[in-house]
């Protein structure tokens, strides 16, 4: 989780001890979609490899974008 949470404040430029495991984008008026593109590009340099823009819609929580970052 702390993968997660480390790229979304880096993203988001939030003190990563403000977001939780169970962080969701609404909670935060910085994620808002183009936040969540960014945090898709970021996931991808993190893993290396192009993964399918359907993902975008899924980066709505600190947990998602763990599992994203775990399965790729």
């Amino acid at each position: 989780m702390t993968n997660a949470i480390n790229l979304v404040s880096k993203v988001l430029k939030i003190d990563k001890h403000k977001i939780k495991k169970n962080s969701k984008n609404k909670d935060f008026d910085e994620w808002d979609s183009l936040a969540s593109i960014r945090i898709f590009l970021a996931i991808e340099k993190i893993i290396k490899k192009k993964i399918d823009h359907n993902y975008i819609s899924k980066l709505n929580s600190i947990e998602e974008i763990d599992k994203i970052i775990k399965e790729k």
